[in-house]
C-alpha cells in the first residue's frame, strides 16, 4: 500500500480504533496498550483487530476506485 495513503485511512477511523492502531504499528504488545490507554486486553485486542479490517476495506475501495479511473485497452480482433 502506498504510505501516502495512510493518513487518509487513520482519519476515517474513530479515536478509539486511531489510537490503539498507532500504538500496536509501534511495536507495543496488545498488555502494554492496555495498560497505558486503561483497557482490558480483550477491549485493545478487538478495537485493533477492527481497526485492521476497516483500513484494509479502505484500501480496498481506493483500489477499486483507481482501477475504474484508469482507461482500458479493448483488443479487438
Amino acid at each position: 500500500e502506498d504510505l501516502d495513503d495512510v493518513p487518509e485511512i487513520l482519519a476515517s477511523l474513530s479515536f478509539e480504533h486511531q489510537e490503539v492502531l498507532l500504538l500496536y504499528a509501534r511495536g507495543l504488545t496488545y498488555q502494554e496498550i492496555a495498560h497505558m490507554v486503561g483497557l482490558k486486553v480483550g477491549t485493545v485486542r478487538s478495537r485493533v483487530h477492527y481497526a485492521r479490517k476497516r483500513a484494509h476495506k479502505l484500501i480496498e475501495e481506493k483500489k477499486r476506485a483507481e482501477n475504474e479511473k484508469t482507461p482500458h485497452l479493448e483488443w479487438r480482433t
